[in-house]
């Protein structure tokens, strides 16, 4: 038995078994007609109950929480901190003047921007072995000069102060 393709079409050994009146009958029509149901989606046999509406302290704590959602390293890009001292200064999360935003202006450049700034540099050298294997080597060659012998001084000393006076 042979049957047309359409081009562009694949056909079946079962879908060439079938006639085209076969294919084009009111009963294989009719029931696809009908939209089909979920795999868990309750019948009229088992009544679903509905859901109350959340109250407003349920939305407060989701906002809250959503706070603390981690970022989607993956598939969206992180700020510049062209962006993130924009968000300082016009954030909805203040007023445009006042005490709120005043603070948060301030953590911005104190905090949100020298840290962001260290961490995307820190991002831009592991991307490549090659920056990686040079910083390493200028990390090395700057132990050996007399600002590095200072800076491993003093880092030593606050290694040892610390561990004798905070444990």
């Amino acid at each position: 038995m042979t049957a047309e393709a359409v081009p562009g079409t694949t056909v079946t050994s079962d879908e060439a078994a079938l006639s085209s009146a076969e294919l084009e009958s009111p009963a294989s029509t009719e029931a696809n007609a009908a939209p089909r149901l979920r795999a868990r989606e309750d019948t009229a046999d088992s009544p679903v109950e509905e859901a109350q509406a959340p109250g407003p302290a349920v939305g407060r704590v989701r906002r809250f929480m959503a706070f603390f959602d981690p970022p989607e390293i993956v598939s969206e890009r992180r700020p510049s901190l062209a962006e993130v001292v924009a968000y300082a200064r016009r954030a909805p999360y203040a007023p445009d003047q006042g005490p709120r935003r005043t603070a948060g202006l301030g953590y911005a450049f104190v905090v949100a921007v020298p840290v962001y700034a260290v961490a995307y540099i820190c991002a831009w050298i592991c991307e490549r072995p090659a920056r990686l294997v040079s910083a390493l080597m200028l990390v090395a060659a700057f132990c050996f000069t007399p600002a590095g012998l200072w800076a491993r001084t003093a880092l030593a000393e606050a290694l040892r102060w610390s561990a004798q006076h905070l444990t």
